[in-house]
């Protein structure tokens, strides 16, 4: 199965460090429940703090379950927004290092997409189903194929897509497609 996942609020946990820079910088105090209004200012944060970026936590059972997949013989992609700004050398910078992390963390997993439109991959059929926390995300990819969306306070209050499943955590994103068909259909 090929498998796109993404990187920030589904991998790594970019929560306090961008609601603490929030605070500091701009005086703005947010609750992670409402991280997903603030989303734009991510990639300010993301532009300023960039090796920051790269210092942030793995969410608990995140890589292991990922490996598990990979060595069941699934073909997982990272697909991110990270990147996407108009700064050509940050941008390229952010890329970098991006790669780096991956062949540090990740030398297992190939590709590293860089993408504004997630959904183009899942539209021309080159992911099967995709891991992702922004609820925007999901439902514009579920439109062609199956979102296993990871419960955050940010995405629990926004009406999902039919194909959109919700997970918990990353040990049911395991059972959910370990057990694919049950869940989402045939891939």
């Amino acid at each position: 199965m090929n498998i796109g996942c993404d990187i920030d609020g589904t991998v790594v946990d970019f929560s306090n460090k961008f609601t603490t820079w929030m605070a500091r910088q701009h005086s703005q105090y947010i609750l992670n429940k409402d991280i997903e209004a603030y989303f734009p200012m991510y990639k300010i944060y993301e532009q300023n703090n960039t090796e920051e970026c790269f210092d942030l936590p793995f969410y608990e059972n995140a890589v292991e379950v990922l490996k598990r997949l990979f060595d069941s013989g699934n073909f997982i992609n990272f697909i991110t927004k990270r990147g996407t700004i108009a700064d050509h050398e940050k941008q390229l910078q952010i890329i970098k290092l991006t790669r780096e992390w991956q062949d540090k963390n990740f030398p297992w997993i190939r590709y590293v997409i860089f993408t504004g439109e997630k959904e183009y991959y899942a539209k021309n059929k080159e992911i099967d189903v995709m891991i992702e926390d922004d609820a925007g995300n999901a439902n514009k990819i579920a439109e062609y194929c199956p979102v296993i969306l990871l419960s955050r306070s940010w995405n629990r209050h926004i009406t999902l897509h039919k194909n959109v499943i919700v997970a918990e955590n990353w040990i049911e994103v395991e059972l959910i497609l370990n057990n694919f068909e049950k869940y989402c259909g045939t891939p």
